[in-house]
């Protein structure tokens, strides 16, 4: 049986084109057209003009999937007639060929009105299966390597020692043991578009990356970001990388940035694989394997088109943090979806950077930018071009996730270890305990009606305190959090001011993500010390939804602004600005008089909040805030804050002596946890609770079950 599956697959191949011809010379100038490949080759196929150039999305930066509405695949074989697949439907898109060749994974959907879903085509039969089912829209599929549960047999491991009593190795109880090669599970990816749910700063619905098995069950979300991640990609030691817009903060303005990471094939250890070089938008990153000087390469632009196209830039795979490139190409043209070809080349569509004509595939070389013609159908776009044709499948990737264990764990080793320039970096002891702040999702019911409010509110997520603990003397912290949540850690100094923050982040369920220190140098291990933290179990840090504490204008702010600051700057008040003109009578001028009063303190100091600060109010930053210099009668700015730690401060000067230290604690606090205009509205929605899908867990659990008596 073995021997007749072989020859059947033999057949398979050479049918559509994946063996080469040996006496086919791949050399860029033979490649004329793409009847003279020794490969099949699949792309995407929409009308040109697209109906997104004539009307481009709203937020070009966002780079949006409409542009695929009446898309469709199209097989091109040597010696053949172009074939256009899986023709029944309305719409079909983000092509992605199996490790053996044989199946291709697809987005589509068979009527206009239907969600995207998940598809799997067998290139020899031409049968279609569904995968996805009532999740909503589902796109850009990618087939995962094998993943390995790593199972607990036993209680964890206890150590028979503590710091007093150094007596030797630690006792282990317990053991974890790896499932057989054939127990591995064979994963699909893809990206999930969450309706209910909008990105930070915006009314696009967020999207997350998911996994599933091949016949849809077992769904599990594997990203934790506000925004939208998107454009995944599986790389050669298995990891998915992948672009995540972010804006937790207004460091980049209001249009935040798009940047390239990479995580596990279970959602842990999420990992930057660019940082913060380049242009804002970096899309559709395409490994190219060549042992250890593999690259991946990626589309950039500062404001993407309606199709995300741009110019080409490239890191190595071996240090993506330090090798950042922009590669040879013609100005002329912006580029799109490039993919693996052979060695030093790849497939990448492009078209005039005017928009006067469309896209057309070719060959790129990459040592020289030099393109070759493949294939262009003047009447339509054509991209998302790969070749048919085997690939080592990445070695299988071991998992302890467990969503039974409603906790991840958080810890650090020493948060003063930092790549930042001397002159920026915190010095030891003055950051004294560390924050740990949930992200809570926006969603419909969030946005406000009143345009005030919307122009003047950032518009971000809001946040609330999970707790916070005093940093061990060596700059150590171990914690428990909800499991798959966005978090945000904030170090606190002894005023109760954040003095530094990271982008989202997560720890999965029954995971213990680590750092080295705040800001570190990612390409260097830490000295090999046992840190302080790590002698005593972890605290956990998961109140109840309803003990989650927040902080907002609306009902903390407003109330302290009326009683504090009426006087001089209400409505009959002499000193400027004057915050609201209304006289709060009744309930209802007292709400637009609080809209009034923050319109005024969020004014931005440069327009859309390009750099990320308010006149009086920088989101995210108590310390580096007016207003608080205001309360507190002195510039609370430290010297590695640079330009703004020698601004003046206006002192409150009030009669009675200095501000009171809870009420200016909750100023601190409101700014530090975001500066939200209303908290209390923001619902927590079931998606976000947890590392399974909305609706997904009892479906799941009973699949683990089946899964682990008969994977």
């Amino acid at each position: 049986m073995k021997v007749k599956a072989c020859i059947i697959s033999f057949f398979f191949l050479v049918a559509v084109g994946i063996f080469p011809d040996s006496r086919v010379d791949l050399q860029a100038n033979d490649l004329h057209s793409w009847d003279r490949l020794p490969h099949a080759v699949v792309l995407v196929q929409v009308p040109f003009p697209s109906p997104c150039e004539k009307d481009p999305p709203a937020k070009p930066e966002l780079a949006a999937e409409d542009y695929l509405e009446r898309g469709r695949l199209v097989l091109l074989q040597p010696g053949r007639d172009p074939e256009v697949l899986v023709s029944q439907f309305h719409s079909a898109a983000d092509p992605e060929l199996s490790y053996d060749g044989r199946l291709l994974l697809f987005s589509g959907k068979r009527q206009e009105a239907e969600p995207w879903n998940i598809y799997e085509l067998d290139l020899t039969t031409r049968e279609v299966r569904q995968i996805t089912r009532d999740l909503g829209n589902c796109r850009q599929p990618s087939y995962l390597p094998r993943q390995f549960l790593l199972v607990a047999m036993a209680p964890p491991p206890k150590q028979s020692h503590s710091p007093a009593t150094p007596t030797g190795e630690a006792e282990i109880e317990g053991k974890f043991v790896f499932r057989s090669v054939d127990e591995a599970w064979t994963l699909v990816s893809f990206v999930r578009e969450l309706p209910d749910i909008r990105s930070e700063g915006c009314s696009l619905p967020a999207t997350r990356l998911y996994s599933c098995l091949p016949d849809g069950t077992q769904v599990r979300r594997l990203t934790a970001n506000l925004s939208r991640d998107f454009d995944p990609s599986v790389l050669p030691d298995g990891r998915i990388v992948y672009s995540a817009w972010r804006r937790n903060s207004l460091a980049r303005g209001l249009k935040g940035w798009i940047d390239l990471f990479a995580v596990n094939t279970d959602g842990t250890d999420v990992m930057p694989m660019c940082g913060n070089v380049g242009k804002l938008s970096k899309r559709m990153a395409a490994p190219v394997p060549r042992g250890l000087l593999g690259k991946l390469i990626f589309v950039e632009s500062d404001v993407a088109p309606w199709d995300g196209a741009g110019d080409l830039a490239a890191v190595d795979l071996r240090r993506p943090l330090a090798t950042y490139a922009v590669l040879k190409a013609d100005a002329d043209f912006v580029y799109h979806s490039p993919s693996f070809f052979a060695d030093g080349k790849v497939l990448v569509s492009r078209r005039p950077r005017d928009g006067s004509a469309s896209h057309a595939v070719g060959v790129l070389q990459i040592a020289d930018g030099e393109w070759t013609p493949l294939f262009d159908d003047p009447r339509y776009h054509d991209f998302h071009a790969s070749i048919v044709a085997p690939r080592p499948e990445p070695d299988g990737r071991s998992s302890v996730v467990d969503d039974h264990d409603p906790h991840g764990t958080l810890y650090c080793l020493n948060v003063n270890i930092s790549d930042l320039p001397k002159d920026r970096q915190i010095p030891a002891g003055v950051a004294r305990s560390v924050r740990f702040l949930e992200g809570v999702p926006r969603t419909d019911h969030c946005a406000s009606s009143d345009p005030a409010i919307e122009a003047a509110a950032p518009g971000g997520a809001v946040r609330r305190l999970l707790g916070e603990i005093p940093l061990h003397p060596d700059g150590s912290f171990y914690v428990k959090v909800p499991g798959g949540v966005p978090l945000e850690i904030q170090l606190v100094d002894e005023h109760g001011m954040n003095l530094r923050s990271c982008g989202w982040i997560w720890a999965q369920n029954r995971f213990y993500q680590g750092c080295v220190g705040c800001h570190e140098d990612r390409e260097l291990a830490p000295d090999n010390l046992m840190a302080d933290a790590l002698w005593e179990g972890p605290p956990t840090f998961a109140p109840p939804e309803n003990q989650r504490r927040t902080r907002d204008f609306l009902h903390d702010i407003w109330p302290l602004l009326v009683k504090d600051c009426g006087g001089c700057h209400g409505p009959t008040g002499a000193h400027s600005p004057r915050l609201w003109q209304t006289a709060a009578t009744d309930a209802g001028s007292d709400l637009a008089a609080a809209r009034e009063a923050f319109a005024a303190i969020m004014v931005p100091e440069t327009p859309d909040w390009r750099d990320g600060k308010g006149r009086f109010v920088v989101p995210g930053h108590a310390r580096l805030s007016p207003l608080i210099w205001h309360l507190a009668e002195r510039n609370t700015a430290p010297p590695w804050d640079g330009p703004a730690a020698s601004r003046p401060a206006v002192p409150m000067n009030r009669p009675e002596g200095s501000y009171p230290s809870d009420s200016l604690k909750m100023w601190m606090e409101w700014i530090d946890f975001g500066a939200t205009w209303d908290a209390v509205q923001y619902p927590v929605p079931e998606e976000a609770s947890g590392s399974l899908a909305n609706g997904e867990r009892d479906a799941a659990e009973k699949g683990n079950e089946t899964v682990t008596a008969t994977p």
